[in-house]
């Protein structure tokens, strides 16, 4: 083979989703993830009969792996909450740019964890799913289930 041909067959390392997930709460700081009630795929809320469902605060944690040759360079960062048909509860778009120190060896990887905090009114119990897309070339997604539970039954 030439090396115009090795050259081709290279494995290129692009921006990509570490990982994603929900969480009570979730704050990102000094490129730390603190989490409280991380992973749940459950989320009961408290209605009242007659009213409309209450909205539901809670985090979307995730973290972005930046390959050495992509740091110092927006990435485009697009999150949302789906219904299981696509529909969108709640959409954010950003751009998301991982700095290279001095000391980072070179070729390193940064892993960047991020906490996004949200409160989205969902219409009825039922399927949703968290869907986060890097760059318009990976995706994740986090499916999820609300429940609802009569405050009537609390008090019984």
């Amino acid at each position: 083979m030439s090396n115009k041909r090795n050259r081709s067959l290279a494995f290129v390392e692009r921006p990509s989703i570490d990982f994603v997930m929900l969480a009570n709460h979730a704050e990102a700081l000094n490129g730390l993830l603190y989490m409280l009630g991380g992973g749940w795929t459950d989320h009961r809320r408290i209605v009242i009969p007659g009213q409309p469902p209450p909205a539901s605060a809670f985090s979307i944690a995730l973290s972005i792996s930046t390959p050495w040759n992509d740091t110092n360079r927006p990435i485009n960062l697009k999150v949302a909450v789906e219904t299981d048909d696509g529909s969108e509860l709640f959409k954010m778009e950003t751009t998301v740019t991982a700095g290279r120190s001095p000391q980072l060896a070179p070729g390193s990887a940064q892993h960047a964890p991020l906490a996004i905090n949200a409160v989205v009114p969902f219409p009825k119990p039922g399927g949703y799913r968290v869907v986060v897309r890097l760059d318009g070339r990976d995706s994740r997604t986090w499916p999820f289930r609300v429940h609802d539970i009569n405050q009537q039954q609390l008090a019984s």
